[in-house]
């Protein structure tokens, strides 16, 4: 469906295994039920194996989180446990995700959608170029250290490429490799990096054209995975997010500190971005055309004029970044101008004329929830509470709560379950009114 396309100067990544992998439904997994297949990551390596059980709960949490598959010789055994009827596993309370798959197999694994080839498993990291530091390639791909120290050093690498980009070819290969850090980074962490970057977002316009880039890139893929779309397309659209802006970093940054009216200067430095980002894309070597015209097209509004299902499929990718391009910048401050609610944000960008969130704006709910990770919220006995991360339905949030019912900050944050009677989110709450610091540290360790 989508050709991935892009070539740019860099060494091969490393080969890919040849048998054919299917995707996977996260929630087919289940606590102590035997598995008839091997699991497998986006990069081939037996994450299950084949007759095992999944026992411990923590285990079982974080490969819910990740992309999973199953090797296409296997999927029989899914196939033959997925033909029970929907309202069997409504009545047993089956995971939404397994009861979708129910109701027509032509969406399990094992079954092309019309029209779409067979996904295929993401390629491997592949090698950093000669000139990059050992320091940065361990910041890229290495596990050390918290997701905050991960997450900061692929912010850092982006911004020291993308800041480069006049300098020759090299910034589009390292810029590519902070996005493979990234796909590996959120493979493990994805709740973490929401978590960081929103409060990023709401709290810091320090480094802006950077982590905007860096969110937008992260919830495009998943979006993109959401919607079914090819590794290929995810890649393309996550770089695309990446380096939408790379004619203005340095200016976004300086703008995203001001509150005073635009000079005409940096109106017309505004508008002439997208096409001035793509010719720097080509000048770096990168003859992807529909790449290229992603970046060029992602502020072109007339992409909001028609509806969802009459775009052909460039322009719904390009669509796709529009949306979440702008759906970043509400929910990010800008000079001392408060940030929007991303509930709010989501809302006014992705509803229907009906009410109802569009396409887009269901996966990009999906992707995040309702109560994204990093915002606040209320719970009903009074407690205040930073989101970390979605529950099992959009409305639950996992919460760690930052101030408890006297009104008084805590000491350390506490988990709660909203799923609980007693604990339920009753609103989502401004950042203006939250009073208390969190340490993201002592936050994402309750993860």
């Amino acid at each position: 469906m989508f050709d991935s396309g892009l070539r740019v100067p860099r060494r091969p990544a490393a080969p890919v295994l040849p048998m054919a992998f299917l995707a996977l439904p996260p929630d087919y997994l289940q606590l102590h039920k035997r598995i008839p297949f091997g699991v497998y990551d986006g990069y081939g390596r037996l994450l299950v194996a084949a007759g095992r059980q999944i026992d411990d709960e923590k285990k079982l949490a974080l490969l819910q989180r990740r992309e999973l598959f199953v090797n296409e010789e296997e999927a029989g055994a899914l196939r033959e446990s997925l033909k029970r009827s929907a309202k069997d596993l409504i009545r047993h309370n089956a995971p939404l995700g397994v009861i979708a798959a129910a109701r027509d197999e032509r969406q399990a694994p094992g079954a092309r959608p019309e029209g779409r080839p067979e996904p295929r498993p993401a390629a491997a990291p592949p090698p950093m170029a000669a000139a990059t530091a050992p320091l940065e390639r361990r910041a890229l791909f290495g596990r050390e250290g918290t997701p905050r120290q991960r997450c900061e050093a692929l912010t850092k690498a982006l911004g020291a490429a993308l800041r480069e980009a006049d300098a020759g070819p090299q910034w589009l290969m390292r810029a590519q490799a902070v996005q493979e850090g990234l796909r590996d980074f959120t493979e493990y962490h994805r709740n973490a990096a929401l978590y960081l970057l929103f409060q990023h977002a709401a709290h810091s316009n320090e480094q802006y054209s950077t982590h905007h880039a860096v969110l937008c890139a992260i919830i495009c893929e998943h979006v993109a995975r959401s919607l079914n779309w090819l590794p290929e397309a995810r890649v393309r659209i996550g770089l695309a997010a990446l380096t939408m802006n790379v004619s203005m970093t340095q200016l976004q940054d300086q703008l995203a500190l001001r509150d005073d009216p635009l000079r005409p200067v940096h109106k017309q430095q505004l508008a002439t971005h997208p096409q001035r980002s793509a010719d720097l894309l080509a000048a770096a070597g990168a003859d992807d055309e529909m790449l290229l015209a992603i970046v060029r097209d992602h502020h072109d509004s007339t992409l909001m004029e028609t509806p969802l299902a009459a775009l052909e499929p460039l322009r719904r990718m390009t669509r796709l970044l529009m949306t979440v391009d702008r759906f970043a910048a509400r929910i990010s401050r800008r000079g001392t101008r408060s940030p929007m609610s991303p509930l709010i944000a989501a809302r006014d960008l992705c509803t229907g004329e009906d009410g109802l969130p569009d396409e887009f704006g269901a996966a990009i709910l999906r992707t995040i929830g309702m109560y994204p990770p990093g915002s606040y919220v209320r719970l009903v006995n009074g407690e205040l509470g930073v989101v970390l991360a979605p529950g099992r339905r959009m409305n639950q949030p996992q919460v760690a709560v930052i101030q408890g019912t006297s009104g008084l900050p805590l000491a350390d944050p506490v988990l709660r379950d909203t799923a609980l009677a007693g604990r339920e989110v009753v609103e989502a709450v401004r950042v203006g009114e939250v009073r208390v610091t969190v340490e993201a540290d002592k936050a994402l360790a309750l993860l």
